[in-house]
């Protein structure tokens, strides 16, 4: 269960990405300024904002992880409706009590700016799930203005709703004016299995409305408490399935016969159907909120731009359980580690890059040293080279989230997200990193664990090098996706496309020629 896809309309220079698939292995690849950085950002970005108490949705800058300055900077500046659009996939489990079996929700947000001193707000929702679509607008205070499901009016008659409640990210919907949602961060674990949701206020008017559409199925004297009793027992699936579902919730009551005769295909169920997933949706929100929090909670990110080695570090007593994104707690990490951890990094280094490094504390200051392949010492990691500076706290954050076993109240990453981890590498080290990427995610995969890993980079020899663990069978072509962005150069437009490869790691025929040729000034 969890985030499936993730889809972005009006971010930077992104009109509409579609939906992109979340794979074991996603590699993002285009020109500079094409908006590969912008998508991958997408994930920090949101797990800022479900970590820490805001105001509005999304928090647009956070020291630790990423700026995308305001709502009003991160829109499209060729967009005409000014607003950005997150469009979440999520797979419900049963015990969400809103589907039949565990089908896939597609709930799109869509953020405007407000007036001051308000920032951000919900202006709308839009939901899909099997042939079931869901339209909800809202004003700048979050009152519901428009509510369509499948393209009828199923606004209630004589009722006022609005956003409201707490929420990580994404509101839900409420009896009332409300005005005001209290944006709460994630503070215990959401990641249990099977997964717990909250109960929403029951959204009264829109049991009312469906108990309404269900009177005339049923014999005159069926009182409204058990049409309630009825509807509260009706959930999202197919046509037939939810026929078959509203003839057991009846539990033996006889229907209207023109209704029976009617079926599932009649104009009285339609209507049925629409009530249904509208009464749902409140709950939908609330399950999907809470997923999609869970899963931007643990997103591990590594930044392009990495701390700058020190000679040496002033010792902190502080509790460090993964590597900032620039990599400047990485002396503090590594003093961190157990010695069987110690031992486990190490192994982990010397196997797939060949080097060695450890931290020797002297008094209050701590060193980080590295023994490089063939080396007879361990030297000062200012000492040995750029690329060592680069590359290990790469290692440090693949080793800490795919590797290393889990410690008592840590939870599981789910997204690894990294930017040019070949920076500063010898193309013949670029390669090789397919291998570390690989072998990180088969480890979090058999260890039960699994942590997908999106990759940005203009590396040929890690797309080469994946490419080649396919052919060799070390993984499954269908383990890898390949993101194209294409931008161009007249409109700024980019055009996103899926790419991947062969069962013999060829890349398929999606991969444009001549893709990583050299390009000549105008």
């Amino acid at each position: 269960m969890g985030l499936e896809a993730l889809r972005v309309k009006n971010l930077r220079c992104l009109s509409d990405t579609t939906r992109i698939p979340i794979r074991p292995i996603t590699v993002l690849v285009g020109r500079n300024s094409s908006g590969k950085s912008t998508f991958l950002r997408a994930f920090p970005l949101l797990r800022q904002s479900v970590e820490t108490a805001t105001e509005s949705p999304i928090l647009w800058y956070h020291e630790r992880y990423v700026d995308f300055g305001s709502l009003k900077d991160a829109i499209n500046d060729q967009a005409t409706d000014r607003s950005v659009t997150f469009e979440f996939s999520v797979r419900l489990p049963e015990n969400a009590h809103v589907a039949q079996g565990t089908p896939v929700f597609d709930v799109a947000m869509t953020l405007a700016e407000g007036r001051p001193p308000r920032g951000a707000y919900v202006k709308a929702y839009d939901i899909r799930c099997l042939d079931h679509t869901a339209s909800l607008r809202f004003d700048p205070l979050g009152k519901l203005l428009s509510f369509h499901v499948n393209d009828a009016d199923v606004l209630p008659r004589d009722a006022d709703m609005s956003l409201g409640g707490a929420a990580f990210l994404l509101p839900t919907l409420l009896p009332g004016n409300h005005g005001k949602v209290t944006y709460q961060p994630v503070i215990q674990a959401l990641h249990v299995d099977p997964p717990k949701y909250r109960v929403p206020k029951d959204p009264e008017p829109l049991l009312a409305e469906l108990s309404r559409e269900l009177r005339p199925v049923f014999h005159g004297n069926t009182t409204d408490d058990t049409r309630r009793d009825i509807g509260d027992h009706l959930v999202v699936g197919t046509l037939d399935a939810m026929w078959k579902k509203l003839l057991s919730a009846s539990r033996g009551r006889r229907l209207n016969d023109r209704f029976t005769y009617r079926g599932a295909s009649g104009l009285r169920f339609a209507s049925i159907v629409r009530r249904t997933f509208a009464r749902l949706v409140p709950w939908i929100l609330d399950a999907v909120d809470q997923q999609v929090a869970d899963f931007m909670n643990r997103v591990a990110y590594l930044a392009p731009l990495r701390a700058t080695a020190a000679r040496s570090y002033r010792v902190q007593d502080l509790s460090v359980n993964d590597v900032d994104p620039d990599g400047k707690n990485l002396a503090m990490f590594m003093r961190s580690l157990s010695e069987p951890e110690i031992q486990s990094f190490a192994a982990f280094t010397r196997e797939h890059l060949g080097f060695e490094s450890k931290i020797e504390i002297s008094g209050l200051h701590a060193e980080i040293l590295v023994k490089e392949p063939r080396g007879s010492r361990y030297i000062n990691l200012v000492d040995i080279g750029f690329g060592y500076t680069e590359v290990l706290p790469l290692m440090a954050i693949l080793w800490s989230t795919c590797w290393r076993a889990p410690r008592d109240g840590v939870q599981p990453t789910s997204l690894l997200a990294i930017e040019q981890p070949e920076l500063h590498l010898h193309p013949a080290h670029q390669v090789k990193l397919a291998g570390v990427i690989a072998g990180a995610w088969r480890a979090s995969r058999d260890a039960q664990r699994e942590v997908k890993i999106m990759v940005e980079t203009h590396s040929e020899g890690l797309v080469n090098g994946l490419g080649e663990l396919i052919r060799s069978g070390v993984i499954s072509a269908s383990d890898v996706q390949i993101v194209l962005f294409d931008q161009d150069a007249e409109t700024r437009g980019t055009e996103v496309r899926l790419a991947g490869y062969t069962e013999d790691g060829a890349l398929n025929d999606d991969w444009p020629f001549g893709f990583f040729a050299p390009v000549a000034d105008d």
